[in-house]
């Protein structure tokens, strides 16, 4: 399986991890709760990246199998 992040103009491929799947459930919560919260996530190529996410930030995860 891939995971994918469109955040802004930019395209993100994400590890499919049991914490990066955990993180982007649970950012899922609060953003549909009002609140804002930054949403780290390991990268498929095993960098890091941070996110700010909120209800008026866009953030789109698609989930491929492949």
């Amino acid at each position: 399986m891939r995971i994918k992040v469109e955040y802004g103009t930019s395209t993100y491929d994400i590890g499919d991890t049991p914490d990066n799947r955990d993180a982007l459930k649970e950012v899922g919560e609060l953003v549909s709760e009002g609140r804002s919260e930054n949403l780290i996530l390991e990268l498929a190529d095993g960098g890091t990246v941070i996110f700010v996410v909120g209800p008026a930030i866009p953030l789109a995860v698609s989930y491929l199998d492949i």
